[in-house]
């Protein structure tokens, strides 16, 4: 069944790229029907949380929503900080500000009760994103310098920092 996991995710990446979102969906239904009969729940949970936004980037925002609130129930207290990280995700892709805000929020006291201060990135880079929504350019770039000094060999960084200097039509930087 791993096998056939593997494949249908690779798959669902392929039909993304090439912008087949409809065989997208239809691979990553594959990708988490094959995962629940390999994995145990708990990992089958993990799955669900890494695919999550990925149906709200296909615009199938309220599927995405229906497995992140399933994937909750077989985690444990120590893995709140991805959970919120998934809503957190998953509100990026519908652009929705405000609840990107509230999960932060929630992302912030989850990392601090875990004491897993490795997912302060994930932070800077909700706030930064939240921050070029808002058309806040000078203060995502802000936090996308917070971000390279976390993590410098972070690709999705960069290319923020680049969109947001070229909204500023700083096109120098």
């Amino acid at each position: 069944a791993k096998d056939s996991s593997d494949v249908f995710d690779f798959l669902s990446y392929y039909y993304e790229t090439r912008g087949q979102m409809k065989k997208m969906i239809e691979a990553l239904d594959q990708y988490l029907a094959t995962s629940e009969r390999g994995e145990t729940p708990y990992h089958f949970s993990w799955h669900k949380l890494l695919s999550s936004y990925r149906y709200a980037k296909a615009g199938a925002a309220d599927r995405g929503m229906q497995i992140l609130q399933g994937a909750g129930k077989n985690l444990g207290p120590s893995d709140q900080a991805m959970l919120d990280n998934a809503y957190i995700d998953l509100y990026l892709e519908t652009g929705d500000t405000v609840n990107i805000a509230r999960f932060i929020g929630k992302l912030e006291r989850s990392i601090s009760a875990a004491g897993r201060e490795d997912y302060q990135i994930n932070v800077l880079y909700a706030h930064g994103r939240l921050a070029e929504m808002q058309s806040k350019y000078e203060e995502a770039l802000d936090y996308c310098r917070q971000g390279i000094k976390n993590k410098k060999d972070d690709p999705l960084n960069n290319m923020y920092m680049g969109r947001c200097y070229r909204k500023l039509k700083d096109y120098k930087k």
